[in-house]
């Protein structure tokens, strides 16, 4: 998949024209919804032997003007990325959410950035905004095709009577409830940071941790412990992980994760590894004795093993 950033109008004009159907959305998470919308535009475009392209943005909107929504996002760039490619995207258009952008018009997005392109077909969900104050919608772009392009509207998918959303998953995962929004992404939520140096209290009590420092742009599930993999040099490990403030050792201590990793022992200080996602077992207990939270981390322990033996939902293996 070719990535092509697009910071200005002028890079825009710098791209050869190419037979193309364009995918219009920001996607993130890339949950069941969207790859509904892309697999509707591969079949456009397959049908028209054209590339697929999808087009969005560097940041959320939201994100823009409110800048305060840092932990927002479900997909990191990279993430989005490989997600893209794993669809069959032939051409992801990233565009620079800029001051400048926000104030385009909904004519002059069409003109500036679509047209250009030279896609004869346009494909977006149901909820598609754009334009100056989100005052572009699906019907606006059928408004303005005038014999330049043709726009497909793709309904939105529904899971258990609830509509897909990204939203939807965000307030599954603040809850706690993994199952829900690991169904509708369609795979485990994953998390990917670098190991750092902690207390090392950890491996004193035979259950040694690795602590992440995560892409503060994801969105960090509520505090408890989980049920994960993570993956170290390429290999996935099951584990269990820690998002809390070790409030048995300290007070008022920033929120931190760490995984215990079962069946390893090395030392892997700076390396990159991705965390997924599958079960929050319990909430951070505060313990008076170390004894007491031994036996927990024990508990804690056996039922991860449970579950990776038994329920094993979108379990990866190593890649």
């Amino acid at each position: 998949m070719k990535v092509i950033e697009l910071k200005t109008v002028k890079d825009v004009e710098k791209i050869d024209a190419l037979k193309q159907t364009l995918v219009l959305g920001y996607f993130d998470g890339v949950h069941l919804g969207h790859q509904f919308v892309i697999a509707n535009g591969r079949k456009i475009a397959n049908t028209h032997s054209e590339l697929l392209a999808v087009m969005s943005f560097d940041q959320s909107p939201r994100q823009f003007f409110n800048p305060d929504s840092i932990g927002y996002s479900l997909t990191t760039r990279q993430q989005k990325i490989k997600q893209l490619e794993k669809l069959g995207v032939d051409i992801f258009y990233i565009v620079s959410f800029t001051q400048e952008f926000s104030r385009l018009s909904p004519n002059q997005f069409i003109d500036q950035y679509l047209v250009p392109l030279c896609a004869k077909h346009i494909v977006t969900g149901f909820d598609y905004r754009f334009g100056k104050h989100a005052s572009g919608d699906i019907y606006t772009l059928k408004a303005l095709e005038k014999g330049r392009f043709k726009v497909s509207e793709i309904d939105s998918v529904e899971l258990n009577h609830e509509k897909i959303s990204s939203t939807v998953i965000r307030h599954a995962l603040l809850a706690g409830d993994l199952p829900k929004a690991n169904q509708l992404l369609g795979r485990a939520y994953q998390i990917d940071g670098i190991v750092i140096h902690g207390d090392a209290r950890g491996r004193t009590i035979g259950f040694p941790t690795a602590n992440i420092e995560w892409n503060k742009e994801q969105l960090l599930l509520m505090e408890g412990v989980y049920a994960v993999q993570i993956k170290v040099h390429q290999k996935w490990y099951q584990g269990m992980a820690s998002i809390g403030r070790n409030i048995t050792f300290e007070k008022n201590r920033h929120v931190s994760i760490e995984v215990n990793i079962f069946e390893f022992n090395e030392m892997i200080y700076g390396q990159n590894v991705s965390i997924k996602w599958y079960k929050r077992l319990r909430k951070e207990i505060k313990f008076n004795h170390i004894e007491g939270l031994i036996r927990q981390l024990n508990q804690d322990k056996y039922e991860v093993k449970q579950f990776f033996s038994k329920e094993m939902p979108y379990l990866h293996k190593n890649i």
